[in-house]
């Protein structure tokens, strides 16, 4: 059996995140249900989706600079070439997910579950791009076990505390990390 692709419905997506809002500021709503949903190079900057269930969705080159994801589900969700830029991954579930690419500057994924989570290529090279830059990242208390954080630049980045067992951090830029 082979798993969903992400479908695109952007009356749906819409809705959702209206209804999602509404939500996170205590106005009635309910939380934005887009498993397997591609939001692929939408431009959602700012968006709050905080608790937001996102499992398997494609955010393939979105931008989302800003953007509220902390305790979002993103289990197995597709973010290459994401623009995450001071975005809030806090507390989220990112196990499985692709972030190869991703500009990742002064992101916040503190406590987030990053286990077999992908920055470079399956292969380990860089790819064309290069990749994720997680530059003064804060990622203290992190579950980065078996992350594929191979070549990342971590400058400056914040992993007190983070479980890096497993890890692949080679050729990984680690000026300044702590």
């Amino acid at each position: 059996m082979s798993e969903p692709q992400p479908t695109r419905d952007l009356d749906r997506i819409r809705k959702e995140l209206q209804l999602h809002r509404q939500w996170v500021e205590g106005k009635g709503g309910r939380r934005a249900e887009l498993p397997f949903q591609d939001l692929s190079g939408l431009s959602l900057a700012g968006v709050k989706l905080a608790e937001a269930k996102l499992a398997g969705a494609s955010l393939a080159g979105a931008k989302l600079p800003g953007a509220d994801l902390s305790r979002a589900d993103l289990f197995g969700a597709d973010l290459e070439g994401a623009d995450l830029t001071g975005a809030d991954l806090s507390g989220a579930d990112l196990r499985g997910a692709n972030l190869h690419r991703a500009t990742m500057n002064d992101v916040v994924l503190r406590g987030a579950d990053f286990r077999a989570g992908q920055l470079a290529t399956a292969d380990g090279s860089t790819g064309r791009d290069g990749p994720a830059v997680l530059t003064e990242a804060r990622m203290e208390r992190a579950i980065l076990c078996s992350a594929k954080l191979t070549g990342c630049d971590l400058s400056g980045a914040d992993l007190l505390d983070a479980d890096l067992s497993g890890a692949d951090l080679s050729r990984c830029v680690l000026l300044g990390w702590t």
